[in-house]
């Protein structure tokens, strides 16, 4: 006699005498095994790390869904699915994958300015799986990587033929000249000339054989900054400075940096509110600083009358005092009100002075020359100064 039985979503044909049915599949039944089918590159440890279903634990539809989520996520798999079976009562799982291509070859051509090691370092690696988002990505980080160092006429182009009939990823880079900065100007400046903004940038125009003047973006943006520092330092707060590049007509090679600045309206200090002390008056800490109201705001400044303040604390033992300076915004244009929070915190003493590195001078040379002693208040200037 010849039976056929449905044996948890398989049919099995089969002879002689039936087996006892298996119990249907639920949740909580304990799991017996977890198997993989079509794995070719992917090693079986890796899918391991990524599902978080094991042998042993109890069975949950949900996170079985979960983990084929997870697998597909991973981008490593162009599809994925899960199948299950009853064997004596416990619950094998199978999870079932397709992997994606992966990468034969990574090649350069054309590369002078940057090593292989260098590029390298952008683009995906030969066994990697075959994304076609990540090679593209590369090839942009390529040419931006060429352009941040002044080859603004490079190109990099992908070989598809290449990567469709070889899986091979193969990059075809043309350098072009590298541009040079001809001349530097400045739009915008009314307060400063270009002398003074000339002084904080990086970046130098060419001159033959001193210099090859040689543009980089990565040193332009930090020239941009540094210019909107000063402006705020100066008290311009609403200061922007960005750049752009004009290209020669004649020679592409050569091009004019120009640093276009909104300088916007200068601050003055309305007035200066101290809030927290106790050890000082508000109007004795006021004699220490240099910025009053009228000032404009520089930051030079404000950074001098704040170690002041913190040395005025210092000296008669309050080394943990802290000033923290804020600046309110008025509704009148170009006026703030600057306010100083003071927390004092608590008074200390020197403990045991110790002389470390002295290996020729004795301690008592030393210490005739410091003017504190174990057990006096700590006084932050004169142990600076010693």
């Amino acid at each position: 006699m010849r039976w056929l039985i449905r044996w948890s979503g398989r049919f099995l044909l089969g002879g002689g005498a039936a087996r006892a049915q298996e119990p249907p599949l639920t949740d909580g039944m304990l799991i017996k095994a977890v198997e993989f089918r079509g794995l070719e590159a992917i090693g079986e440890p890796f899918i391991r790390r990524t599902i978080k279903t094991r042998e042993g634990q109890p069975f949950s539809l949900r996170q079985t869904e979960e983990d084929v989520r997870e697998l597909l996520r991973s981008r490593k798999f162009l599809a994925a699915f899960a199948t299950t079976r009853v064997e004596d009562g416990q619950v094998v799982v199978v999870f079932n994958v397709q992997e994606k291509p992966t990468i034969v070859s990574v090649e350069l051509e054309g590369n002078k300015r940057f090593s292989d090691a260098e590029l390298f370092e952008l683009t995906p690696a030969a066994g990697e799986v075959l994304d076609q988002y990540a090679i593209n990505r590369a090839r942009q980080d390529i040419l931006q990587k060429y352009r941040a160092k002044g080859y603004y006429y490079a190109t990099v182009e992908l070989d598809e033929d290449a990567l469709r009939l070889d899986r091979r990823v193969v990059y075809r880079i043309v350098e072009g000249p590298r541009v040079r900065v001809r001349k530097i100007r400045y739009e915008g400046n009314r307060r400063y000339g270009p002398l003074q903004l000339g002084g904080k940038i990086e970046t130098k125009t060419y001159i033959w054989i001193f210099r090859t003047g040689e543009f980089d973006e990565e040193r332009a943006d930090r020239d941009a900054l540094a210019l909107q520092r000063f402006y705020r330092e100066e008290g311009f707060l609403d200061a922007r400075v960005g750049y752009r590049l004009d290209f020669d007509e004649v020679n592409r090679a050569d091009l004019t940096l120009v640093f276009v600045i909104e300088e916007g309206v200068r601050y003055r200090v309305q007035e200066v509110l101290i809030e927290g002390p106790e050890v000082f008056s508000p109007e004795r800490i006021r004699q220490e600083m240099r910025l009053t109201a009228g000032a404009f705001l520089r930051d030079e400044v404000l950074q001098a009358d704040l170690k002041r303040v913190q040395d005025l604390y210092g000296e008669i033992g309050y080394v943990a005092a802290r000033v923290e300076p804020r600046t309110d915004f008025l509704e009148e244009p170009g006026v703030v009100r600057l306010r100083l929070t003071i927390t004092e915190g608590n008074r200390s003493r020197f403990g045991r002075i110790t002389i470390r590195g002295n290996q020729r001078t004795k301690d008592e040379v030393v210490r005739r020359e410091l003017r504190f002693y174990p057990g006096e208040y700590y006084n932050t200037v004169e142990a600076r100064r010693a």
